[in-house]
């Protein structure tokens, strides 16, 4: 099993606030540019999936084309 490991990294980014929605007038977040902001983060480089999902082989699909044997056109047929 791969540990989990923490350090912590220096982070550039720019301060965060709201201001209304030209279209909505509701509040929605921005990033000021002229305050930027230096900040220590978490960084995790490994991970550990707590749940693991078997992908399916194929996808059935119940719609197939047949070329129809007189006409030679293509026609839907139903799988049932």
């Amino acid at each position: 099993m791969i540990p989990r490991t923490t350090r912590e990294i220096l982070f550039h980014g720019y301060m965060a606030g709201y201001k209304p929605s030209a279209v909505s007038k509701l509040p929605r977040l921005y990033f000021d540019r002229s305050r930027p902001r230096d900040m220590m983060v978490p960084w995790q480089d490994k991970y550990v999936p707590d749940l693991r999902v078997v992908k399916p082989q194929c996808k059935r699909d119940r719609v197939s084309w047949r070329q129809h044997p007189a006409t030679g056109e293509a026609t839907v047929w139903l799988n049932e």
